[in-house]
């Protein structure tokens, strides 16, 4: 009986785990409460960072592949690092900041409090 149930709530798990999250949509207008512009001639990208996340060593990394395989020219680049307004200057101003800053052709911008990721 409780390998019918272990083996029923691995199943269960499976499951949920394989499951698609709910997709997104993307806005189809510029918010104009945004502090920045976005370039008319060409895509804009924009990637958004916890400083403190250990993922975003890895989206970092991707953005820079992705941005060698198209070429910086080719995409308006902006890094958006979340700040909260509570904490030093150090806390955002680090190694990660430091490699983003130096993607070719990237802005890299601080976000107080997270209010343009809103």
């Amino acid at each position: 009986m409780w390998i019918a149930a272990v083996l029923t709530g691995i199943g269960v798990m499976l499951h949920y785990s394989n499951k698609p999250g709910t997709a997104a949509e993307a806005p189809q207008l510029w918010s104009a409460e945004l502090p920045m512009s976005y370039a008319r001639e060409r895509p804009t990208l924009l990637v958004l960072v916890h400083p403190q996340c250990t993922c975003s060593q890895a989206t970092l990394t991707e953005m820079e592949r992705l941005l060698m395989e198209v070429g910086p020219d080719h995409v308006d680049a902006r890094v958006l690092f979340y700040a909260p307004s509570s904490a030093d200057s150090s806390w955002v101003h680090d190694a990660l900041w430091r490699k983003a800053s130096r993607l070719p052709g990237v802005t890299v911008v601080p976000d107080l409090d997270g209010r343009m990721m809103k």
